[in-house]
């Protein structure tokens, strides 16, 4: 179990950090389209992943297909709601100078993605798996 957190957590790193431009980061705390493209970038890039994942480990598609659904809908809806907040809280902190506040908003929003994340694949893909 501590290779998939270990994978889920290097997946969420590339979705939410790697597959993000700058301007996108920039933007998303100003535009809900823009904030909606990185969410819905995030919650496929994680699926498709799992996808590969899944399919190379010889599990039929028919058994997860559902749960993976789900699961990047739920992605989608919580990344969006997660980064609406925190994306207008850090772009205004990064304003104003709040330095400390701005890293904290961070770290509490990365908490809530990793959680969000682990606990999905818990009980949305494990009892499948295992």
């Amino acid at each position: 179990m501590l290779y998939i957190i270990l994978g889920l957590l290097i997946l969420h790193w590339i979705a939410d950090f790697i597959c993000q431009p700058r301007w996108m980061a920039n933007e998303k705390s100003k535009r809900w389209d823009i904030l909606t493209i990185h969410c819905f970038t995030y919650a496929i890039i994680i699926q498709v992943s799992i996808l590969i994942i899944l399919i190379l480990s010889n599990i039929p598609f028919i058994k997860f297909e559902r749960s993976l659904a789900i699961m990047g809908i739920t992605l989608f809806i919580t990344h969006f709601i997660i980064d609406f907040v925190t994306s207008k809280m850090t772009a205004y902190y990064y304003q104003i100078g709040k330095t400390k506040a701005f890293w904290n908003t961070i770290g509490f929003d990365q908490i809530l993605h990793i959680w969000i994340l682990i606990t999905a694949f818990q009980y949305l893909l494990v009892p499948i798996l295992f």
